[in-house]
């Protein structure tokens, strides 16, 4: 496996149940309705922090080899077209997903916090952990 970028680019996680709970907390508040809450955890990781993380729970290793960006827009494109032809897309392969991995995507959540009464339960290694029993369970690693 490899790295798209540098790996320092940081992201925000949410587990389901505290997705749950936000939209339940906006849902209660009638002031809330027509604006924006970002619903996520606490903190941001980098991506290198996400498969170092991972790779604790696996038992893999975790990717030590990057690709710059172009490179990698540039690989992934022929097989973003051939599966656009095919007719069977899939998020993987398509060069937005490389510009989404090599830009920072992590938001306050303070908005949610004071309006809302919104305080994330679980962490990024939690909702990992619980994912990736259930692939496990499910025959699919």
């Amino acid at each position: 496996m490899m790295l798209i970028g540098s790996g320092s680019n940081v992201v925000k996680f949410v587990h389901v149940k505290d997705a749950a709970q936000g939209f339940y907390l906006a849902l209660e508040k009638d002031s809330s309705w027509g604006l924006t809450y970002f619903i996520s955890e606490n903190g941001w990781h980098s991506y290198s922090e996400v498969y170092k993380i991972l790779s604790g729970i696996t038992g893999r290793k975790a990717p030590t080899v990057t690709v710059p960006k172009q490179m990698a827009k540039a690989l992934v494109y022929p097989v973003h077209l051939a599966r656009i032809a095919s007719g069977n897309w899939h998020f993987m392969w398509d060069p937005k997903t490389v510009d989404a991995v090599t830009t920072d995507r992590a938001y306050s959540i303070e908005k949610a916090r004071k309006e809302l009464g919104y305080t994330p339960r679980y962490s990024l290694e939690e909702g990992l952990r619980e994912t990736v029993q259930w692939y496990r369970q499910n025959g699919m690693i």
